[in-house]
């Protein structure tokens, strides 16, 4: 039992404290910064854009960081900022977390779905299995016997036993909430999770009803008071007692959008939760109370407000002396947040932010769009509850149909399918993206975005990367790109660098007209068809969903079945 703070490494992050200041990693512009405590960059390495988290050994001076586009671990000694080992992991790291022993490091992959173990020597494999689709985040347990991984994709937390044939549990997250809508809740978590000692743990999550919308004023989603989408953190406690196994959880409704960041101090029992898209900062004393009416009633908000423009929150921690320093993404800064009685954040709250510490590698019109997309504003919805980033996180998919008039919409992926594919909506209404945001927009109960604004948000939108792909047999793909182009007669509509035709065609479906999706990413965009019906690529392949007469699924054997899944997975 592990008596105090967990140790910082046990839990990945944007941001870590440390004796001389503190060490960011910047997803916008790739490089791995260290501050010293006024929130002046004292030195910079370049890692890669999109680089997503980090850990710090603090006796040995080493940093390990997940490359995200380049499949690597990069290890760093941060005395002297320099790359001191390139790990190779499979496709797409992103969470990473350090056994309590140090000696051993965990990585979560997102394109490869897998959770891999490396020696922290050498970068050795050790092990890996098989996970969740959308997981990123992870925390281990300060006795080293489990980790608790998070996915953006999934309602449910997975526990991995860290010994033994590394058995994996899944934990629900609790949908019930008593100032929501109630019916037809689902769950996608944030991807953040964090033990606070052995047998317990903090996760965000996001509460979506989507059935919801049909019920809503003029056709409009998000307003009202009961918007379809809440945000939430939920606490769990693990039993002791060997006789009476299981996990008490207990869930708060918080007004933190897209509660990412989140922080323990444990001198003060107090916990930090921080919104991304809300700039704003939730202060929870008395977690160790276990007593959620005390713990809501001495809750706090402060505006996490930057001299101008907005934050943009990504990365919470503590400094060793006590004060909360706070990761502006948006502006690339650091804010120290202090307070004369930290009892009162509300009234004696001081914020000091520092210089921006590196460029954004956006244009300033992409960037403008990147704050446009993944903030809550009038612009968008005028109670501020929702945002482009609500059901689209990474420019991805929610994988959640939402009742849009009489019909069931899947969200679609944006990252990749969006240059070249006009016209727009899963039924071809809308010719321009600019009409696209339009038609949301008045949907989502916005004011609008104006010439300038949707220019904006139409190029940093597609500025996205495309999705990483998964690892597949390249012979297999090989065979199943001939089956696309030729049994399977697939390239007859889905052609060209976007795979679509930009054409509406007709099918025994709900929709009247149906617009040829781009095939960019698919592997990452399950459920298929425009309501969901197809769960997996194998239903889809074998006549599954709502949509008949696209193509002949007895024409094809199974072998050549498997192949076409495994080069469409490649696309």
């Amino acid at each position: 039992m592990v008596h105090g703070a967990p140790p910082a490494y046990l839990t990945g992050d944007r941001l870590v404290a440390t004796a001389t200041g503190t060490l960011v990693i910047d997803a916008d512009s790739g490089a791995l910064l260290a501050a010293d405590r006024d929130g002046r960059r004292t030195a910079q390495v370049a890692i890669g854009r999109g680089a997503a988290q980090l850990v710090h050994d603090p006796d040995r001076g080493i940093a390990f960081v997940t490359d995200r586009m380049s499949d690597r671990v990069a290890v760093v000694d941060v005395r002297t900022m320099t790359i001191v080992g390139s790990w190779r992991t499979p496709v797409e790291p992103f969470g990473i977390a350090l056994t309590p022993d140090r000696t051993t490091v965990l990585v979560t992959t997102l394109a490869d779905r897998t959770l891999v173990a490396l020696d922290a020597e050498d970068g050795t494999e050790r092990w890996r299995i098989r996970i969740a689709p959308g997981t990123r985040g992870i925390s281990v347990a300060p006795d080293g016997t489990l980790a608790m991984l998070a996915s953006t994709a999934t309602g449910t937390l997975d526990l991995v036993e860290l010994a033994g044939e590394h058995r994996v549990a899944s934990v629900p997250f609790d949908t019930a909430c008593e100032r929501c809508q109630e019916s037809g809740a689902f769950v996608r978590g944030t991807g953040t999770v964090r033990y606070v000692d052995d047998h317990r743990a903090i996760a965000t999550f996001q509460r979506s009803i989507p059935e919801s919308l049909l019920e809503m004023r003029v056709g409009r989603y998000g307003g009202g008071s009961r918007p379809p989408i809440t945000q939430h953190v939920a606490f769990f406690t693990f039993s002791t007692d060997p006789a009476k196994p299981g996990v008490a959880q207990k869930v708060a409704r918080i007004a933190e959008h897209q509660p990412r960041p989140i922080a323990w101090d444990f001198a003060h029992d107090t916990l930090y939760v921080a919104g991304h898209g809300s700039d704003s900062l939730l202060q929870l004393p008395g977690l160790s109370k276990d007593d959620s009416a005390a713990m809501e009633s001495s809750a706090a908000d402060v505006l996490l407000r930057p001299t101008t423009g907005r934050c943009g929150p990504d990365g919470l921690a503590l400094s060793p002396d006590g004060e909360l320093v706070v990761w502006c993404s948006f502006k690339r800064t650091l804010m120290r947040v202090t307070a004369a009685d930290p009892s009162d954040l509300v009234h004696t709250a001081k914020l000091v932010e520092g210089p921006p510490l590196v460029a954004s590698a956006y244009t300033a019109e992409q960037h403008l769009g990147l704050q446009l997309f993944s903030s809550t504003t009038p612009l968008v919805n005028r109670e501020n509850a929702l945002a482009c980033a609500s059901c689209h996180i990474d420019g991805g998919s929610d994988g959640l149909s939402w009742k849009i008039g009489k019909q069931a919409l899947q969200t679609p992926a944006l990252a990749g399918r969006l240059a070249g594919t006009a016209p727009y909506k899963w039924d071809g209404s809308d010719a321009t993206l600019a009409a696209s945001f339009a038609t949301t927009i008045h949907r989502l109960g916005g004011n609008g975005l104006d010439k300038a604004q949707t220019a904006s948000l139409v190029a940093y939108l597609q500025a996205l990367p495309r999705p990483r792909v998964p690892t597949r047999d390249p012979d297999a793909v090989a065979r199943g790109k001939a089956v696309f182009e030729n049994a399977g007669g697939c390239a007859e509509c889905h052609g060209g660098a976007s795979f679509s035709d930009g054409e509406r065609h007709q099918f025994a479906s709900s929709l009247e007209d149906v617009d040829t999706p781009s095939l960019v990413g698919l592997a990452s965009t399950a459920p298929y068809y425009h309501d969901g019906s197809a769960e997996t690529l194998d239903d889809l392949l074998r006549g599954g969903g709502s949509v008949h007469g696209m193509f002949d699924p007895g024409k094809l054997s199974d072998a050549q079945r498997a192949d076409l899944k495994a080069y469409l997975e490649s696309l």
